[in-house]
């Protein structure tokens, strides 16, 4: 089993989520004004606070005052199949989405599909550096930080699901001249092996 941590900020405000895989979900508990935590699974012995030897400046979180919780949290899901646990989070219309670690080209991530993992850098922005970092933020005012040290696949606004509520309209695209082929997601939606 596995663990991951994510964070989400919002402007000035951290938001703390810990997701640790497995098949139950309890419910967010706030743990610090505008730092939230939900559990579901079991820790690995490795992860990236742990790596980083870092504690929370709860003093300084104090000061910041409370803030609302910045996602509807019935929309954030969470699902363990065949050893791959997936994550997804909603995304508005038009939000833009930056992050992910070092890229050399856009610092705009929507619409891209990303394999964070430590690598040489190849001449694409696919997330494949020496500094991927399983973070990003959204201009909505909140950030999200997996706290997992394996290689992640990031569908930043791409995946489209017809059972999704707000799924794009379908389009014939022999007939119409508004098809494209990268429609709108609601979704940033993360896969963790």
């Amino acid at each position: 089993m596995m663990k991951t941590i994510l964070n989400l900020s919002i402007i000035l405000t951290l938001f703390f989520l810990t997701i640790s895989i497995h098949s139950q979900t309890s419910g967010w508990n706030e743990i610090a004004p505008g730092v939230w935590k939900m559990s579901t699974g079991i820790p690995e012995k490795f992860d990236l606070f742990k790596a980083a030897e870092i504690q929370p400046a709860m003093n300084a979180l104090s000061k910041l005052g409370a803030a609302p919780f910045p996602l509807p949290p019935d929309e954030i899901t969470t699902q363990t199949e065949n050893g791959t646990t997936y994550l997804s989070f909603p995304l508005e219309k038009e939000e833009k989405i930056f992050g992910f670690g070092l890229n050399f080209k856009t610092v705009f991530q929507r619409g891209r599909i990303l394999q964070l993992h430590v690598d040489h850098y190849g001449g694409t922005d696919n997330g494949r550096t020496h500094a991927p970092v399983p973070f990003y933020v959204s201009d909505r005012g909140y950030g999200v930080f997996i706290n997992s040290s394996r290689y992640l696949t990031v569908y930043a606004g791409t995946g489209v699901r017809k059972d999704s509520p707000d799924a794009p309209e379908e389009r014939d695209r022999n007939t119409d001249n508004n098809w494209t082929s990268q429609p709108y997601s609601d979704a940033v939606e993360i896969l963790v092996p």
